[in-house]
C-alpha cells in the first residue's frame, strides 16, 4: 500500500537552532513566537541533528549547559511534529513532499541497490528521474 503523503511545506531545525538557547545565544529562536508563526507546517529536526547534539554534548558543551538541556528540549517538543519530530533525510525527502511515492512499489525494488532488510530499496530509476517524470504529467 502506497502511503498518501501529499505535499508540504516542513520547517527543518538544524543542530544549530537546538544549540542557541542552550548556549545562551541572544538570537537564539524565540520558541513562544515561533509557535505562533509555523501555523501547520510541520517542524522537524534534521534528521542528522540528534546526533551531531550528542557529539556537540560530549566533546565541546561547557557545563553549565547540561543545567538546561531538559528544559530546553521539553520547549523544542512544543512546536515538533508529534508523527515525525525528525524530519525526512535526504532518501525520503521527495515522498514526503509528494512528489514519488512511498513506499517504493515492489516492481522497483526488484533492482535494489541496497539490501531488503534496510529501510527502503534503492530503485533503478534515479529519484531525479521519478521527480522529472511527476513533474512532466
Amino acid at each position: 500500500m502506497t502511503l498518501p503523503i501529499g505535499r508540504s511545506e516542513w520547517i527543518v531545525l538544524d543542530t544549530s537552532i537546538v544549540r542557541a538557547p542552550l548556549e545562551r545565544q541572544p538570537d537564539a529562536l524565540d520558541l513562544a513566537e515561533f509557535r505562533k508563526l509555523k501555523k501547520l507546517h510541520p517542524v522537524g529536526f534534521a534528521d542528522g541533528g540528534p546526533l551531531e547534539l550528542m557529539y556537540w554534548l560530549e566533546h565541546s558543551a561547557r557545563d553549565d549547559v547540561f543545567e538546561r538541556i531538559g528544559p530546553v528540549l521539553d520547549g523544542f517538543s512544543t512546536v515538533l511534529d508529534h508523527e515525525y519530530p525528525l524530519a525526512p533525510g535526504a532518501s525520503d525527502l521527495a515522498a514526503f513532499a509528494g512528489l514519488v511515492m512511498y513506499p517504493p512499489s515492489p516492481a522497483s525494488c526488484a533492482s535494489t541497490t541496497r539490501s531488503r532488510s534496510s529501510m527502503g530499496c534503492a530503485s533503478a530509476m534515479s529519484t531525479v528521474d521519478q521527480i522529472s517524470m511527476r513533474l512532466a504529467t
